[in-house]
């Protein structure tokens, strides 16, 4: 039986709702990748009639979100600021939260920024991409420890037709020389004792989200090589944790000061602008 946009949505809304909170939207999202027509489309015309073909993509689709699946993963896409980005299970997913970074960059920086950008940790390239299609001019490198989430950034260039990007496999600033006046970084914060969604703990790279006992396990390290990295009075914009957010300050070197700290949508502590004095 063909059934409507209306009646597939909502079977698999129901079923979706035992298991997730966004049900609703991942339908949606899951059958505007089966279907290839906009989200808007089936709330102006629930009463199309899908092909069998579709059908059975999407009921297959639904069963991997019911098994918790990310539906970037299923769908092999992601957006983020405004651009889609391919995505897979050899990158962590991007998420709002790390659009704070941009945001605060791009208020300070003007367009025809020139300097040293480096995106540490790149995985699918989301922060490197954007700001090489926001400030042409600057220079900007992307490293990352795998040579598979490189792949993707390098796939996702292409794909979003950016400038040119450097790209380096590195472990932290192991094969990366020279200083940078701004560093961006999403780092693996989560303490390994945190409670994490299915979907996130089962699927997505645990180098990407576990930072050992604390949080700090990479984040440590890190911090303190960023002297050697970052010129005088530049920039570090990092990501964090509320778990870790309050250690921070304890564990900077003394050439590096806290700038500002922004909180997301929910308040918590989220970006930390690090400035070497």
């Amino acid at each position: 039986m063909n059934l409507t946009v209306q009646q597939i949505l909502y079977d698999a809304e129901k079923l979706l709702s035992e298991k997730v909170d966004s049900a609703r939207l991942d339908a949606e999202i899951i059958l505007e990748y089966v279907t290839k027509k906009e989200r808007t489309f089936f709330h102006i015309h629930p009463e199309t009639k899908l092909s069998l073909k579709e059908i059975s993509e999407f009921k297959s689709l639904i069963k991997r979100r019911i098994n918790f699946e990310p539906v970037a993963y299923i769908t092999g896409i992601k957006e983020f600021y405004g651009l889609k980005f391919k995505v897979n299970k050899n990158v962590f997913i991007p998420r709002p939260e790390t659009e704070l970074i941009l945001d605060e960059l791009f208020s300070t920086i003007p367009n025809d920024f020139n300097g040293r950008i480096l995106d540490l940790g790149t995985g699918c390239g989301c922060l490197a991409i954007v700001i090489k299609k926001r400030l042409k001019k600057a220079k900007v490198y992307a490293s990352d420890i795998s040579k598979d989430a490189l792949k993707v950034a390098k796939e996702n260039l292409v794909l979003l037709k950016t400038g040119n990007i450097n790209f380096i496999l590195s472990d932290k600033f192991e094969k990366i020389s020279g200083k940078f006046e701004i560093i961006v970084c999403n780092p693996p914060y989560i303490p390994e004792s945190a409670k994490i969604e299915p979907s996130v703990k089962n699927y997505e790279p645990h180098t990407a989200l576990f930072g050992g006992k604390d949080g700090l396990s990479f984040i440590h390290p890190f911090l303190e090589e960023v002297p050697q990295h970052l010129k005088k009075n530049g920039i570090l914009l990092m990501e964090c944790g509320i778990e870790t957010s309050g250690l921070i300050p304890k564990i900077l070197p003394v050439s590096l000061k806290i700038n500002k700290i922004i909180k997301d949508l929910s308040g918590k502590d989220r970006i930390v602008v690090i400035k070497k004095v």
